[in-house]
């Protein structure tokens, strides 16, 4: 049987491909965690946006300026602010605008609204 002078390179063939196989695993493992991350930045900036609409509703119209946290963390500010540059006349209620923050989820999240007063 004649000696082959290229049977050293197939194993090096087997080494190179797995070695850019683990770099390609790698690379996939490194998207599947920072999607994995973003999803649970969105998912808590959902949260944000949905606890800040929940207190802009339950504001009333004469309610006062306030401050607090939620049990998964999250800041949250109330601001009431007379709306009308002037005093409405009488009989007319004025219009107040109510602002609410809530921090702690990346960017703050700030919605507001205009209410009618008593």
């Amino acid at each position: 049987m004649p000696a082959r002078s290229d049977s050293g390179w197939v194993l090096l063939e087997v080494l190179a491909a797995l070695a850019v196989l683990a770099l390609a695993m790698a690379a996939v493992a490194e998207a599947v965690s920072l999607a994995a991350a973003a999803g649970s930045a969105s998912a808590r900036r959902d949260a944000a946006v949905l606890a800040a609409r929940s207190l802009l509703e339950a504001a009333g119209s004469a309610a006062e300026d306030a401050n607090g946290s939620l049990p998964d963390g999250l800041r949250w500010r109330r601001r009431i602010q007379r709306a009308d540059p002037v005093p409405p006349p009488l009989g007319v209620p004025p219009l107040w605008q109510v602002t609410v923050t809530v921090s702690g989820a990346g960017r703050p999240v700030v919605v507001s609204t205009l209410k009618v007063g008593e």
